[in-house]
């Protein structure tokens, strides 16, 4: 009887980390979704201080027309007055965890303020971040798809 109930209690501790680590991995990866986003509301924002800090500093942003950016150079481009965006929203995003290291896939849809022929588009994209000590860093944005709208 008393070896069935330490077997019990044994079970019923191994359930217990299952769901939490569950619960920890569903959490986080709520959290990199929410900062996936957050980091394209600071960029229609023009809040640099704050992508500055989001950014890794070996940041890589390849565009879906090939053009590739460094962390300092997207940086610049964002901050240029001529560079207006309305809104840069996600869809169908998918949060795919490793050991200090996230995928991060999904549509973001970017409307600019300009009417310009192809200003406004869709983008499909492949996202990594690296958490830095405390925090999550993008690394790397890859445009895999982009079409006109």
């Amino acid at each position: 009887m008393k070896s069935c109930i330490l077997s019990l209690i044994a079970l019923m501790y191994c359930f217990g980390l299952s769901a939490q680590s569950n619960y920890d991995a569903a959490t986080l990866k709520n959290e990199l979704d929410t900062l996936n986003r957050q980091i394209d509301h600071w960029v229609v924002q023009k809040n640099t201080g704050l992508l500055k800090k989001y950014y890794a500093d070996d940041f890589v942003f390849t565009h879906g027309t090939g053009h590739v950016d460094s962390k300092a150079s997207w940086l610049e481009n964002v901050a240029k007055p001529g560079t207006q965006f309305v809104s840069r929203l996600h869809d169908s995003t998918a949060v795919e965890l490793h050991p200090n290291l996230a995928i991060v896939t999904g549509t973001l849809t970017v409307v600019r303020k300009t009417a310009a022929p192809g200003s406004n588009y869709a983008v499909r994209y492949v996202r990594v971040y690296a958490r830095q000590k405390k925090d999550w860093q993008m690394v790397s944005h890859r445009t895999v798809l982009q079409w006109s709208l």
